[in-house]
């Protein structure tokens, strides 16, 4: 069993590598972005405790856009995938429009207390988006997400 020392991270699109499929729909939620963890580290998401606002000092901004630079309606989720690239776990889900506030203002960002679901290699944690209605093709270079969390490195 292996011992980590944690420190704080703030989880960005730079951290996650982009699928080659970026085509959302409204039938179901879609993968468009994923992160692998690193052999011999661990991620967790969220900081603080969900006991109040002010305790949940982590904070989750994610502004979802296509490619013509405009903002997908629907739900963004972060999720744990098997090395199939299946889901197996939801840790968050949101509408898109409740978390894309606070561009430029932390303080207004929706707070993002812990998460219990720690994720290690060979899982992953992913990006999925299903849109309120239609079909839109998500783009990283228009999108942004910050999404603060813990990372750990194995000390033995």
């Amino acid at each position: 069993m292996s011992e980590y020392q944690w420190f704080e991270e703030e989880f960005t699109l730079a951290d996650f590598s982009t699928v080659t499929d970026t085509t959302v729909t409204e039938d179901e939620y879609r993968t468009v972005e994923r992160f692998e963890i690193p052999k011999g580290e661990v991620a967790q998401l969220g900081q603080g405790q969900a006991n109040t606002q002010t305790d949940a000092v982590g904070r989750l901004f994610a502004d979802i856009k296509d490619d013509a630079d405009a903002a997908i309606s629907g739900k963004v989720r972060f999720v744990i995938e098997n090395t199939q690239n299946k889901p197996v776990r939801t840790i968050s889900s949101h509408n898109t429009s409740t978390v894309s506030v606070g561009a430029n203002d932390r303080g207004s960002r929706r707070p993002y207390p812990l998460r219990p679901q720690q994720t290690a290699e060979p899982y992953k944690i992913a990006i999925q988006v299903q849109t309120a209605n239609g079909t839109a093709t998500y783009s990283s270079g228009n999108s942004t997400v910050e999404v603060d969390g813990y990372r750990a490195e194995a000390v033995n």
